[in-house]
């Protein structure tokens, strides 16, 4: 997580006067100072490799450096190639270099431990393990319901 300061500057003082008038200054300063260290929202995900336009919605929360996705119903479709990427990952929770998580997905009508990459580019691809498999190019496949944390 980052590093964040919340030492003043200047340093504390007491206040002179009106008090009222100091707090609503302090409360300012300090929403200042956290602005950007949280960030929450919703996208459509599209999901590449499948007969048909495959999408589903995908929630995201970040503090920090750190991004939590969940997944809260299925995304799933009819396979016509060995890959499965994502798009339309938000700009502000793509990480600076490749990260890899653990995902569901499911795999010619079976769903398994699988793994994301994702990319600085924003992409995201899966495999049908934690390592590199690769999908089935018929039947049923998809990203099922689940919560995965990575770093920026």
């Amino acid at each position: 997580m980052a590093n964040v300061n919340l030492n003043y500057n200047p340093p504390f003082t007491p206040p002179q006067g009106d008090t009222r008038q100091w707090a609503i200054d302090e409360f300012i300063r300090l929403g200042e100072l956290i602005t950007g260290l949280f960030d929450r929202g919703e996208f459509t995900a599209t999901l590449t490799g499948f007969t048909s336009a495959t999408t589903g919605q995908i929630t995201y929360e970040r503090i920090g450096d750190v991004v939590s996705l969940s997944v809260r119903t299925d995304i799933t479709g009819t396979s016509n190639a060995t890959t499965m990427t994502l798009t339309g990952l938000p700009v502000q929770i793509i990480p600076e270099g490749s990260r890899s998580c653990l995902v569901r997905v499911q795999d010619a009508g079976t769903w398994m431990l699988g793994r994301a990459v994702i990319a600085a580019d924003g992409s995201v691809t899966f495999y049908t393990n934690p390592g590199t498999g690769a999908f089935t190019a018929s039947g049923i496949k998809g990203l099922g319901q689940l919560d995965t944390t990575y770093t920026l």
